[in-house]
Order: C-alpha cells, then structure tokens, then sequence
C-alpha cells in the first residue's frame, strides 16, 4: 500500500455535532492482535468546509469522505485488515460539544467505500536501494539535558485527578551563538 486510504461513508448524526474516527488496521495472524496502519479524523461539522463549518441537520443523511494519512506499508499476503469507525478518539482528539449517534447507511446509489492506494508499476519496486546518505551534523554544545516528570494526583474528596507534566526541553548551544 502506497498512498492515501480513503473512505466514503453515508451517514446521519442524531444532534448537531458529530465526529467520525477511522482506523485501518491489520490483524497479525499470531496473536490476532491489531497493528494500527493509518488513521483519519473528521468533525463533521467540517465536512462540506474547514473554513466554513456547518452544524448538522438531525437524522439527515450526508455522504462524508475521510482520507487517512499516507502509508508505506507492505501488507503479507493473508492478512487481514479491518475498518475501525468510532464517534471518539480521546485524548488523541478533543471530543464534540454533544455525544451523538451516528448511523450509517448502505445502498447502492451511494455505496460506502474504502479506497487502498496500491504500488504500481510507474513507481520502482526494487528492494536493493542503498541506505540514505545524511548530511554531516552541525557541531552543538548540550548545555542541560532535556527531562520530562509526570505527577498524577488524585483528590480523595473532591474525586478529582489531576495530571501535572513538567517538562524541559534542554538547551542547546550552536556554532552561532544561538541558545
């Protein structure tokens, strides 16, 4: 697979807001465990503009496209993917304002549809390429070492937790002068 996944999906939202979560995934034949491949996201309040969005008329159905992010994956031959949808995908992404239901329909006027982008032979498929040339590092003087705490704090009464994150991220000074 090389490309963009894509996925058309008819759908209706039962409130205003709603978000669609769509990983593709391939299940490893030993543990039946699953290994994420790409992930898309969409608010659907965005699905016709990200400039302009636009709440959603309720149980009204709407045909949305999702393109997941691009991969460069060789997938064994037996394996099987699967098609993860959810309405959420904390703390990944932050949640609509309403929970709400999602439905979606399939017909044949407007099928749903996953899209896998498939190598083919106007691209190279050699697997004898020489290990990438990196340039020469810039010469740099670590002043302090980047370190990253992490505290969580539960209040018995209150019942509230709280996740405190100190992180430094080091300093570093470089040939220039810049610190």
């Amino acid at each position: 697979l090389f490309g963009c996944p894509t996925v058309k999906l008819n759908l209706s939202s039962n409130t205003n807001y709603g978000l669609i979560c769509v990983r593709l995934c391939m299940i490893d034949e030993k543990s039946s465990s699953s290994i994420l491949i790409s992930r898309g996201i969409l608010e659907l309040t965005h699905y016709k503009s990200h400039e302009h969005p636009q709440l959603l008329n309720i149980d009204e159905i709407f045909n949305v496209e999702t393109i997941l992010s691009g991969i460069c994956v060789c997938i064994p031959a037996g394996s099987r993917l699967r098609l993860a949808l959810s309405t959420s995908y904390w703390p990944i992404v932050w949640p609509a304002p309403q929970l709400s239901t999602l439905t979606i329909y399939f017909n044949e006027l407007s099928s749903c549809t996953l899209t896998l982008p498939c190598l083919n032979e106007k691209y190279s498929t050699r697997n004898d390429f020489d290990l990438p040339e990196i340039c020469q590092g810039i010469p740099k003087n670590d002043l302090r070492d980047s370190s990253i705490n992490r505290f969580r704090i539960f209040d018995e009464i209150s019942e509230i937790i709280t996740l405190k994150i100190n992180e430094d991220c080091g300093s570093t000074e470089y040939p220039d002068g810049l610190i």
